[in-house]
């Protein structure tokens, strides 16, 4: 199943310090909770940060508000086990931890240095861009799907035989609970010129309630087909997407400028060099998905 990735981050709840007090963390307002779990509260803080991360001009709507807040108590649900199993103290689990906080670091430092405006695509440049991409245009695809997070480890061959033969989703999640596998489940709608070319071919030959299987971030990733459509976009109705690409793309370009500069400025000592980078792009981090349908 292939989950759009979205993968959601937790911001910790703001925390106030009475000044002159004994020190102790002021609990968030009535009002800016919105959920606890086990005790431990939710605020509009953080549902306002998940929300943030939205792409630029997508407006959501209150049921889309409150999918995200059920992710939130899932998640907190799922950390929440975490912790008590003390996987905040497993080697790999902090390491991955370290990672992520560098990676934000990284990405709060350039944020903080834009450097100048970006000129706007042209229109010529927008005309072209779907000209160059009609096919992908003319044949998209939307899909909706049901994805479940697990542990990757959790389930073999056999048991995502198990799965693929369920009825439904309502099947799927009394299963996990009586095999005592923890799950993660999202709703997820995605377009077929957003995925890699591997996934969206294998997308075009699923019917609903077919399964495809992904590995992401250390997770597997079950994602069960609901609705399979026709959705072309015509050059006006691809306008928005095509912009906010040809941006993404000067972005990316920006970022490899300011990334030379700061290079340019640093102490770069290799102990040990590995064989010359390749050529064809970066490294892949993910598996792609593979169908579970002809699994012997």
């Amino acid at each position: 199943m292939k989950q759009r990735d979205r993968g959601v981050a937790l911001l910790g709840a703001a925390v106030l310090l009475v000044l002159g007090g004994c020190g102790e963390a002021e609990k968030p307002a009535a009002s800016q909770v919105l959920a606890r779990v086990n005790g431990k509260e939710l605020t509009v803080l953080q549902l306002n940060y998940l929300l943030a991360q939205q792409p630029p001009g997508r407006q959501l709507s209150e049921a889309q508000k409150q999918q995200v807040l059920d992710e939130l108590v899932r998640q907190e649900i799922l950390v929440q086990r975490a912790q008590a199993d003390k996987l905040d103290r497993d080697p790999q689990v902090v390491q991955a931890l370290e990672f992520a906080r560098r990676q934000v670091l990284a990405q709060s430092v350039l944020a903080r240095h834009p450097g100048a405006p970006l000129a706007a695509p042209a229109e010529e440049e927008i005309r072209a861009y779907y000209q160059q991409h009609e096919a992908e245009f003319r044949q998209r695809q939307r899909y909706e799907l049901t994805a479940f997070l697990v542990p990757e480890a959790a389930l073999d061959q056999a048991a995502l035989r198990e799965f693929d033969a369920l009825a439904d989703e309502t099947a799927a999640e009394r299963w996990f609970k009586q095999k005592g596998v923890p799950f993660n489940r999202q709703q997820v709608q995605v377009s077929s010129e957003g995925l890699p070319a591997r996934l969206a071919t294998q997308l075009r030959t699923l019917n609903p309630g077919d399964t495809l299987v992904d590995r992401a971030n250390g997770q597997r990733v079950l994602m069960r087909l609901k609705l399979r459509e026709e959705a072309p976009l015509t050059l006006s109705q691809a306008k928005a997407q095509i912009l906010a690409e040809l941006t993404r793309q000067r972005q990316q370009q920006r970022l490899e400028q300011q990334l030379v500069a700061l290079r340019g400025d640093a102490s770069v000592e290799y102990l040990q060099r590995f064989a010359a980078a390749a050529e064809e792009g970066p490294a892949q981090t993910a598996q792609l998905a593979t169908g579970l349908k002809g699994l012997q």
